[in-house]
């Protein structure tokens, strides 16, 4: 696990650079900019948009060079870059075309890293592992939510200048890979992959259609925040309500892993899909600030349980060598799911504000688990069929 533990250490300072801005962004756009709540839907949905984009690609490239420390670099190399440079919009198309560099950067990197990190471990281990990385990755958000705080608080800095002051964790992500990350051999094959390969979605693809029609009603954290800003909480306290977001994302992982590896990923995930459409019904129907406290703790179950375990479980169920182009089909699909799904949600949010956003983020949440539940009882089946057929041949 050792190796594991590298990977969430780059990614413990990734978010901490990231947690640092984007708590202000929504406030940035919205307020300092004048710019409305659609706007900030296509912003947050493009970006994901550029960056699923790429993330098939990228997973490719892996499995076809075996690179994946040096894609890993240059993907987070430009997201490093990008953040301080938001300190320098002043109007829309800046901001628009930062934050997609942004995440284009995490497009690059995102399923070479995941390949890497399921090459680390095994098959009875990866949902553990995926959930050490992302307890790791959590961690940074704390740290990061707490240095805004402080900067909000006890210096004079502007939002300006906090942007300009992110470049520092963002070397240390640099200084980690580069140190510390190992490249494993690659392995010999008889032929390179095909850039459009059948079988890397040929044992999941029933899944790949529940996890897009849930990231498609996946709503961005800012939407969460503005939630919290109408209610009523002033733009200081906003940093302490995120950061409870954040510590439970840290608490969350490392449990949920453990019990997928043991009870099964799918059923898990489908649980949790299910309680958090309970928990944005709640949220949606809120009059007072302080009762979305306990929400963003629980917003933080399913946000991680949507970036672990899915990943974890097509790692589980494809062949190492197309382990790269798998993930980058998952990450790719779900990110362009949530482009039409961010302008719809900010488009009913202006219309209805937050009720009618977060009861639109339940519906897709209960669809997607209903799917999960059928896809798995489909598979267990025809394990189960196989298991026979077998038995009467021997």
């Amino acid at each position: 696990m050792l190796d594991v533990f590298v990977l969430g250490v780059v990614s413990f300072f990734a978010d901490l650079q990231s947690e640092i801005i984007f708590p202000l962004l929504p406030f940035f756009i919205t307020q300092e900019l004048g710019l409305s709540a659609a706007f900030l839907g296509l912003v947050e949905g493009a970006a994901d948009a550029a960056a699923a984009t790429l993330k098939y690609f990228s997973g490719y490239l892996a499995d076809r060079v075996g690179r994946h420390k040096w894609l890993m670099l240059a993907g987070y190399g430009l997201s490093v870059v990008s953040k301080p440079l938001m300190a320098f919009a002043y109007a829309a198309s800046p901001v628009l075309a930062l934050r997609v560099s942004d995440r284009i950067g995490k497009g690059i990197r995102r399923s070479p890293r995941d390949a890497l990190l399921a090459g680390y471990v095994n098959e009875k281990q990866r949902g553990r592992a995926f959930g050490l990385h992302r307890a790791l990755d959590s961690a940074g958000a704390v740290g990061g939510v707490l240095v805004l705080f402080f900067l909000l608080n006890y210096t004079e800095l502007t939002t300006r200048g906090i942007f300009k002051w992110t470049i520092v964790p963002g070397l240390a992500v640099a200084l980690v890979i580069l140190l510390l990350v190992r490249q494993p051999k690659k392995a010999p094959r008889e032929a390179p992959p095909k850039i459009f390969d059948r079988a890397a979605a040929a044992p999941w693809w029933p899944f790949l259609i529940c996890h897009t029609l849930y990231s498609f009603g996946m709503l961005s954290y800012a939407f969460y925040i503005l939630r919290a800003h109408e209610l009523g909480l002033p733009l200081a306290m906003i940093p302490l309500v995120y950061l409870t977001f954040t510590v439970a994302q840290v608490v969350w992982p490392f449990p949920l892993g453990w019990l997928a590896d043991r009870l099964r990923i799918l059923p898990v995930l489908a649980g949790v899909y299910f309680f958090q459409a309970a928990v944005l019904v709640v949220a949606g129907s809120l009059n007072y600030a302080w009762t979305l406290w306990p929400l963003f703790a629980l917003y933080a179950l399913y946000y991680q349980a949507f970036m672990a375990l899915p990943p974890a479980f097509v790692a589980n169920v494809v062949a190492p060598e197309r382990r790269g182009s798998a993930l980058g089909l998952l990450h790719m699909t779900s990110g362009l799911a949530i482009l039409p799904g961010s302008i719809i949600a900010g488009l009913i949010w202006d219309r209805w504000q937050g009720a009618g956003t977060f009861t639109f983020g339940a519906a897709c949440a209960v669809l997607a688990a209903v799917g999960i539940l059928t896809y798995d009882l489909a598979r267990r089946r025809a394990d189960a069929r196989k298991l026979k057929m077998n038995g009467g041949n021997s």
